[in-house]
C-alpha cells in the first residue's frame, strides 16, 4: 500500500475467545476515522504464524483457492484441515493450529498423549497434491509437545532405537529419549525446497532460563511439576537428532513443529510477524507522522519474543514512528513496568523514540468498563474506547 499523507496502521492481532484481527481493526477504525480526516487510516490485521496466519498471509500472496486435507488430530481421530493455495503459481498456506491446535480436541488437553503426526501427514499429501506446490507452515497455536517428532514420522522418518525396540506411531513425548537414531525418507532433500516454516515465536526448544517451548508447555496442560521431565526429553530429543545450528531458531514454536521444520527438515525459516509487515508494506514509505496502532489479548513476556507487538515495536523503533499498543489486559513483569511514576492514568510512554516523535502508549483495554462481564460485544466497547484514548480524541 502507498500513501502520501501520514498515514495511521491498525495492525491489531486477534483478541483470543472475543475477536478476530479483522474484527479489531474495524472497532479500532470505526473509532478514530471520524476524527482523523488529515491521515489515511490503513487496515492491516496481524497473525504471527498461529490461527488464522494462513488466510491471512495466503490472502496478501493471491492463495484464493481454499482446499482441505485429511488428516489426524493430535489424538489420532480422523480430522479435515483448510489450505489456501495460489491457483497459478501453486505456493500454499496452511496453519499448524488447524491441525493440531486447541479447537481440534475437545475435553481436557493431554498433552503427554498429544503428536503432531497428523501435520506431517496433512503436509506430506499437500505436496504430493502438485508438483508446483510450496507450502508455508504456520507454525503457532499447537497443543503438542514431542519437539516435532511425530511431524517427522508423517513425512516418511523412521525411528531407531536400542535392538528389540518398537516405536509407536505416532510416537509418544515420553519415548523421545529412546531414539537412538532418525532415518530419513529418499526424498528428505527435496523436501527442504518445497517448505517453508513461518513462526509464531523466536525461541529454542529448551532452554535453562528464558522463552523456549517449555515457556508454552503450561498452556498445552503440562503440570508445572512436568517441565522438568519435558526439559529432559527434549533434550535428549535434541542431541538424537543432530540437526544443524542455526542462528535465528524458531524451534520453541509449535511445541517442536518448529524445531523439526527447521533444523531437521532444513527449511527456510521466518517470523509470522515479519512477513506480514512485508506484505502489508507498512515500513516501505513512510510519511511524517504515521503512527502505528496495534494490540492483543494479553501483553506479556512472551509478547517480545517474535509475537505480533514486539516485531512492530522493534520496527517502529527502527524508523522512529510511535507505536500505540491496545491490549485486553497486561499480565506478569509487564504489569508492573507499564504502571510507571508521574503518569496519573498508569499509561506511561511505551518507548522514546529519539525526541522527534516520543509518543507511544500502552493502553490496556480493561481499564475502560471494568465491572462488565468480558463478552464479545463488551470488548469490542472497550477496544472502541481504549482506541479513542490513545490518540486523545475522547
Amino acid at each position: 500500500m502507498k500513501t502520501t499523507q501520514p498515514a495511521i496502521w491498525i495492525c491489531p492481532d486477534k483478541y483470543r475467545g472475543t475477536m478476530t484481527a479483522m474484527e479489531a481493526a474495524m472497532v479500532i477504525a470505526d473509532a478514530i476515522r471520524p476524527q482523523a480526516a488529515e491521515y489515511d487510516v490503513l487496515l492491516a490485521p496481524m497473525a504471527d504464524g498461529g490461527e488464522g496466519t494462513a488466510a491471512l498471509l495466503g490472502r496478501l500472496h493471491g492463495a484464493t483457492l481454499m482446499r482441505e486435507v485429511e488428516t489426524l488430530n493430535p489424538l489420532g481421530a480422523p480430522t479435515t484441515a483448510p489450505w489456501w493455495q495460489n491457483p497459478v503459481s501453486g505456493e500454499a498456506f496452511i496453519d499448524s493450529a488447524s491441525v493440531i491446535g486447541h479447537d481440534t480436541v475437545k475435553g481436557d488437553l493431554q498433552p503427554w498423549q498429544s503428536s503432531s503426526y497428523g501435520l506431517g501427514v496433512a503436509i506430506r499429501k499437500i505436496l504430493d497434491s502438485d508438483p508446483r506446490v510450496v507450502l508455508n507452515v504456520c507454525v503457532g497455536g499447537t497443543v503438542t509437545i514431542d519437539g516435532g517428532s511425530g511431524l517427522l514420522q508423517g513425512l516418511g522418518w523412521r525411528f531407531l532405537g536400542r535392538p528389540g525396540t518398537r516405536f509407536s506411531t505416532p510416537i509418544l513425548p515420553v519415548e523421545l529419549d529412546k531414539v537412538q537414531m532418525i532415518d530419513p525418507p529418499t526424498d528428505y532433500q527435496i523436501l527442504a525446497t518445497r517448505i517453508r516454516a513461518i513462526s509464531d515465536v523466536q525461541a529454542p526448544l529448551w532452554n535453562n532460563d528464558g522463552i523456549s517451548s517449555l515457556t508454552f508447555a503450561p498452556q498445552k496442560g503440562v503440570k508445572e511439576e512436568d517441565l522438568v521431565k519435558l526439559r529432559k526429553l527434549l533434550h535428549s530429543w535434541e542431541v538424537t537428532s543432530m540437526p544443524e545450528y542455526v542462528e535465528r531458531e524458531i524451534s520453541g514454536a509449535g511445541g517442536g513443529v518448529g524445531f523439526a521444520l527447521q533444523r531437521v527438515v532444513g527449511a527456510p525459516a521466518s517470523l509470522g510477524a515479519d512477513e506480514m509487515v512485508k506484505a502489508y508494506g507498512i515500513f516501505r514509505e513512510v510519511v511524517d507522522g504515521t503512527i502505528v496502532i496495534t494490540g492483543e489479548g494479553c501483553l506479556d513476556e512472551q509478547s517480545s519474543a517474535g509475537k505480533v507487538v514486539g516485531t512492530l515495536m522493534r520496527h517502529c523503533q527502527h524508523h522512529q514512528i510511535p507505536l500505540y499498543i491496545l491490549p485486553g489486559m497486561v499480565k506478569g513483569a509487564q504489569a508492573s513496568r507499564n504502571r510507571g511514576r508521574g503518569h496519573p492514568d498508569g499509561n506511561p510512554p511505551l518507548r522514546r523514540f529519539g525526541g522527534r516523535v516520543p509518543r507511544g502508549q500502552v493502553i490496556p483495554c480493561d481499564k475502560f468498563l471494568p465491572d462488565e462481564p468480558l463478552s464479545p460485544s463488551v470488548a469490542k466497547q472497550r477496544l472502541r474506547l481504549a482506541a479513542l484514548h490513545t490518540l486523545h480524541l475522547d
